[in-house]
């Protein structure tokens, strides 16, 4: 859905979750009316709508303001519609089936295919209108997704190996996505309140991606998807100045729950039989408070748009350490059936474990119209954020001027050209990579490492012990440690060619620096978190690139 119009934009790339712009596909924020909406674990999208409910998707790949940072990649901001005073909705079915497309059988309906071949019968409706006349409306829709895709599996090694599957079956996609809305305005106040879910469910995950190489008893189920309620209150404050308070929660959740839990997971020829591999459940949270203040100025040196903003945000995880094996072992064999490794994990499965954030935001941005033709956007964005680990540790912490994000952009225009520049800074504020490092003790999973005939051995023998996640006591975190960040330069020219046909060029440059890696420079098994600079160089020159994004950009716009 939305995913299909990111990827209109220059410099995507496709996915499930389009990388922007040079940055990763975990990069990009997602919001819903101005409201957050980015998954707090993955950082990817994580809330799904009935499309139809759009009224409009804004995508800020180059140059946003200071309103907006915790990413490095675009904005995309979804603004659903609203009810008014006239009864109005729609209703669409549409149907798919994998035999009406001639490609589908020319590839591998692989999971990237997932939405291009499958079937479907897929109802959906929206209604909007009046409750009170002039004073609250509503809007509400829902859609249906029961989405299928046929699969294929092998059944034992041999055919694995032989590249020959004969299980056949149907990959299930089941759920749907519901919304209300309701808005109301009296006098100079106004409310917004916003409430939707999107559960979905996989009764056969991997058939549903069509990996071939699980036994069908080796399947599990996948639940995901929750529940967002988003609301606003504005105000006017006087003729010039205006009030805007958000508050939105989100509560999400997605669970992979094998078949088979007892017994030793096996694998030969990439072929998986046995116990499964994933006995994983996470809860993922969120709290989101804004307060922005807008005020419009008309001095002797320009006209001024101010926004002044304080944002708190709260995340919550609660899941497991890591994917790990709920039988406790894991075997593989060599293509001959000769027994190759072992793993034997010393404990059960791990308890859930919880890790939570709390990120602390002020920004001031200006959109200051200096003299006809010529605009300046001036901002700064100061971010401090406190992560800590199931025991309420704290583990990273960055004061608001350790990510101090200075922007500033400008657009002149004179008849029929247009040219416009911008450079700024962009923090990315997630550390959950650190904190599942630093976990207490009682979380800490250790397996023990065999080997087999494979290697010569006449029985399974002993080698090493290993963490399966590592322990507080043998990570440390650098006390100089730095947030990650991108700066971002970009100037460029438009044409206007007719009253309806523009052309332009521009230039963008992206470098991302400070990157936090872990290291064993004692190869002791005692790992330290630290800024990859500080490892590396003898030179511990602040701000290191370890990526960089250039791109020449021509657009024609009609």
């Amino acid at each position: 859905q939305y995913q299909s119009i990111m990827e209109m934009m220059p410099g995507a790339i496709h996915g499930n979750n389009p990388a922007m712009m040079g940055a990763s596909d975990s990069d990009n924020i997602y919001q819903f009316d101005g409201m957050e909406s980015t998954d707090p674990l993955t950082k990817t999208w994580s809330t799904a709508m009935n499309f139809d409910n759009f009224e409009e998707m804004q995508v800020v790949a180059q140059g946003a303001p200071a309103e907006y940072g915790r990413g490095t990649g675009a904005v995309i901001n979804v603004v659903t519609k609203s009810g008014s005073n006239k009864l109005h909705g729609t209703a669409r079915l549409s149907i798919s089936k994998v035999d009406w497309n001639a490609q589908a059988k020319l590839v591998n309906t692989s999971f990237d295919d997932s939405t291009h071949y499958l079937n479907e019968t897929r109802p959906s409706f929206n209604l909007g209108g009046p409750i009170i006349k002039d004073h609250i409306w509503f809007f509400g829709s829902w859609e249906r997704r029961n989405k299928w895709k046929p699969a294929t599996w092998y059944r034992n090694p041999t055919e694995a190996l032989n590249r020959a599957p004969t299980g056949e079956g149907k990959g299930y996609y089941e759920g749907h996505y519901a919304s209300a809305k309701v808005t109301m305005r009296v006098g100079t106040f106004s409310l917004m309140g916003m409430w939707s879910e999107d559960p979905i469910t996989m009764p056969k995950y991997y058939q549903y991606t069509n990996d071939p190489g699980l036994a069908e008893a080796n399947d599990l189920v996948k639940t995901q998807g929750g529940w967002n309620f988003n609301s606003e209150a504005t105000t006017t404050l006087g003729a010039n100045t205006y009030l805007v308070a958000r508050f939105s929660m989100k509560r999400n959740a997605l669970d992979l729950q094998s078949f088979t839990q007892t017994g030793p997971r096996n694998y030969q020829s990439g072929f998986y039989w046995g116990a499964g591999y994933y006995d994983y459940k996470t809860d993922r949270d969120h709290n989101q408070y804004l307060v922005n203040l807008n005020h419009f100025m008309d001095t002797g040196f320009g006209y001024h748009d101010l926004k002044l903003g304080f944002e708190y945000y709260d995340m919550d995880i609660l899941g497991a350490v890591n994917y790990s094996y709920p039988g406790g072992e894991f075997v593989a064999y060599n293509d001959y059936g000769v027994p190759r490794y072992r793993y034997v994990y010393e404990t059960d499965a791990p308890k859930r474990v919880g890790k939570s954030s709390t990120t602390t935001t002020i920004f001031l941005q200006d959109k200051w119209e200096v003299s006809k033709g010529l605009t300046l956007n001036l901002g700064v964005r100061f971010e401090g954020g406190s992560w800590k680990n199931h025991a309420g540790d704290e583990v990273v912490k960055f004061g608001l001027m350790d990510m101090f994000a200075p922007r500033l952009g400008v657009a002149y225009s004179s008849g029929k050209n247009k040219f416009h520049a911008n450079w700024g800074r962009y923090y990315d504020l997630y550390a959950w990579w650190v904190v599942d490092n630093n976990q207490p003790n009682d979380f800490v999973r250790y397996r023990d490492y065999y080997r087999g005939e494979h290697y010569g051995l006449p029985t399974w023998t002993y080698i090493a012990t290993y963490y399966a996640t590592a322990p507080a006591t043998a990570t440390t975190v650098d006390d100089d440690l730095k947030p990650q960040h991108m700066d971002e330069f970009g100037f460029g020219y438009e044409r206007i060619l007719t009253d309806k046909l523009s052309m332009g060029i521009s230039y963008m440059h992206r470098a991302w620096k400070q990157k936090i890696e872990d290291y064993d420079p004692d190869g002791d098994g005692a790992w330290h978190f630290a800024n990859e600079e500080d490892f590396h160089t003898t030179d511990t020159s602040w701000g290191k690139t370890f990526r960089k994004y250039d791109a020449v950009i021509v657009t024609l716009k009609k």
